[in-house]
């Protein structure tokens, strides 16, 4: 592949190939809370380039297509999987899911979600959260009360543990589902 805005003299010849993903929104407040990075494939420099023309780089691995406009990053470090214990969080979390890797719509077992919390709400790696269902409105079958729908309670439907914590979100692994779980389903310290 052919890449702009390479550094001449660039001291890296290994990078790490992203692509721009879809915006993640607190779904309460409306917050702009960050940008997904889908994690392309990895590359190395093959020949440099200059102002005129751009550097040509070799693709040593691909998850997905290639396209223009997806990203280098440096690989100054290989990611580094600290170890951690699982451990209740030290603060009060009530947050949603607000995004699941790979786009499916029902959520089970060991997948990977992302949650609307992060370090300024006090989450950590490690921490363990129950995950809620969140309760449907139906129509109330005694109308005389003046309510034509009610709402169902929330019903608990597994456990997640936070394996990576940014400022505003973090990724969690489901490690439990007792039920189907969903996007906006309900986030919170386990009772």
């Amino acid at each position: 592949i052919y890449v702009q805005g390479i550094p001449e003299h660039s001291p890296y010849t290994k990078y790490w190939i992203f692509r721009k993903g879809n915006a993640y929104v607190d779904p309460k407040t409306k917050e702009f809370l960050g940008f997904a990075a889908l994690h392309i494939g990895q590359t190395e420099l093959i020949k440099s380039g200059d102002s005129n023309t751009p550097a040509t780089f070799l693709i040593t691995e691909a998850r997905r297509e290639v396209l223009k406009n997806d990203r280098l990053m440096p690989r100054t470090s290989e990611i580094e999987i600290k170890d951690f214990e699982p451990k209740l969080p030290q603060r009060l979390i009530h947050g949603q899911l607000i995004s699941v890797l790979d786009g499916v719509t029902q959520i089970g077992q060991y997948q990977v979600v992302v949650i609307d919390r992060g370090s300024r709400n006090g989450l950590r790696v490690g921490d363990i959260l129950a995950i809620a269902q969140v309760g449907r409105e139906v129509k109330n079958p005694t109308p005389e009360t003046n309510k034509a729908y009610i709402k169902l309670p929330n019903e608990r439907a597994g456990e997640l543990m936070v394996f990576r914590v940014f400022e505003k979100v973090s990724y969690g692994l489901v490690l439990q589902a007792t039920r189907p779980i969903h996007l906006l389903d309900i986030v919170a310290n386990p009772d």
